[in-house]
């Protein structure tokens, strides 16, 4: 309950879901459960809040599940495009919760594309987005207001000329193409894409709470029993 308390007490939180097989008493094999990550780490910009994550199970990955572990939250949430997360947009006062897209979740729908067809487009949007990390690496560990000087100098130029060349290319391709809708994923998820230009606390991505729900750490806690229901 303390850990929890001090995830959900700071005003920017990262947030991931995975599934995973849950005995099924009486029925001789699994269900699907998913374990939600809440994480804080605010090492990345020298922030002083310990680092931390916590697990809380659900039987299903319906929305309102998140909507009632964030009830109290009130903040910047780092997210993928999950709808169950943009469905707290619709039933919190405005301005209460915002919604910092994923930037390697838009990354990877170019990735996948390249790696399958070659397309010399989606090549050219993994090599502008590969830019923004590139600034990244060179901020890291530095203070939020260094952080957003140097986004704003270096960072914004990239990501106002990608909204461009993104919007010049959807007239371009195939409306059907996996390459269009890897670009209509980045339109749209436009607005919460960039809000790392204005905050330096913010990271690129949820990596941060992606790398907490894979490997040795979710298996620790899962053993230790540190999930909440």
């Amino acid at each position: 309950r303390l850990l929890r308390q001090h995830v959900m007490s700071s005003t920017r939180i990262f947030a991931d879901d995975t599934r995973l097989p849950v005995l099924d008493p009486g029925r001789g094999r699994t269900k699907t459960g998913c374990l939600w990550g809440y994480a804080v780490d605010d090492r990345p910009w020298n922030g002083s809040t310990p680092p931390a994550v916590i697990y809380l199970y659900a039987e299903d990955r319906k929305g309102e599940h998140p909507a009632a572990h964030l009830a109290e939250f009130r903040g910047v949430l780092q997210v993928d495009g999950y709808g169950g997360f943009k469905g707290l947009l619709g039933s919190r006062p405005p301005g209460e919760i915002r919604l910092a897209f994923c930037w390697a979740h838009c990354r990877r729908r170019f990735y996948d594309i390249h790696q399958e067809t070659g397309s010399p487009l989606a090549e050219e949007a993994l090599r502008r987005i590969g830019e923004l990390y590139k600034v990244e690496a060179e901020v890291r560990g530095r203070p939020a207001d260094e952080r957003r000087a140097v986004r704003q100098e270096r960072s914004k130029p990239i990501v106002d000329a990608l909204h461009a060349w993104l919007t010049v290319q959807l007239g371009r391709v195939s409306g059907k193409s996996g390459l269009a809708e890897a670009i209509r994923y980045a339109l749209r998820h436009w607005q919460g894409l960039v809000l790392f230009l204005e905050d330096g606390r913010l990271e690129l991505d949820t990596n941060t709470v992606e790398r907490t729900m894979r490997g040795g750490g979710l298996a620790a806690a899962v053993a230790s029993g540190v999930v909440g229901m």
